[in-house]
């Protein structure tokens, strides 16, 4: 949900972020509570950007790295490397940072800058796989943008049919170079391509499975048909 701030609540940021003039208690407090009230529900409206991804409905992208943990059978890792990452470290699954992307060093105590998840691939060998939930009622299309060395066999499947079972061709991973669409002061993620891979209708749980080589998956698409 979105909501409007208060015309003074940069006073109160100014004086937390940036070492402005500190409020008089009265007037943080006054300008605290017309904070609360903007966020009571009658005054805050839909987040479309983020209202299908997080509920898995309609058309939505998410990244890979964001397969289920639960049911626990819904993924699986063999991967006995450290988490270059350190994203999901207890999952044994492989998750790296695109070519040529560094985050940024950050000081004790402070916030980082960058949307570093937007930077990460699920790096899946032989063997391993993991699941999304997906409950987009009608019928649907299930994509995925990735990247590999040579060609990949992988399956795609619900717990009822398999969507796809093919080789990936090999693939590369082009640095774009350019700034974020979203996030202006932060470097666009790399380009990777982008495939079908199939298509079914109502809640699913999909499972991707590699069978034989490795590759990196960036983004998992659900488009309504």
């Amino acid at each position: 949900m979105n909501f409007t701030v208060p015309e003074d609540w940069h006073i109160i940021t100014d004086y937390a972020l940036k070492g402005g003039p500190k409020p008089s208690y009265e007037r943080a407090q006054k300008i605290w509570d017309a904070y609360l009230e903007c966020t009571r529900f009658e005054n805050c409206t839909p987040n479309m950007q983020y209202h299908a991804p997080i509920l898995r409905q309609g058309s939505f992208s998410i990244p890979a790295i964001g397969y289920n943990d639960l049911p626990l059978d819904s993924r699986f890792g063999k991967s006995t490397l450290p988490c270059s990452t350190a994203y999901r470290l207890s999952d044994r699954m492989e998750i790296v940072y695109e070519k040529g992307f560094h985050p940024p060093v950050t000081l004790p105590g402070t916030r980082g800058g960058s949307h570093l998840r937007d930077h990460m691939h699920l790096r899946m060998r032989e063997g391993e796989y993991v699941s999304y939930s997906v409950r987009t009622a009608d019928i649907y299309g299930v994509w995925a943008t990735y990247c590999a060395d040579a060609p990949a066999l992988v399956r795609v499947s619900t717990e009822k049919n398999v969507l796809f079972e093919d080789f990936l061709p090999a693939a590369a991973e082009i640095p774009v170079n350019e700034p974020s669409v979203l996030f202006p002061n932060e470097p666009a993620a790399n380009h990777l391509t982008e495939i079908f891979l199939g298509e079914t209708a109502g809640e699913q749980l999909i499972r991707f499975e590699v069978l034989r080589g490795e590759v990196d998956f960036g983004k998992i698409l659900i488009r309504e048909k």
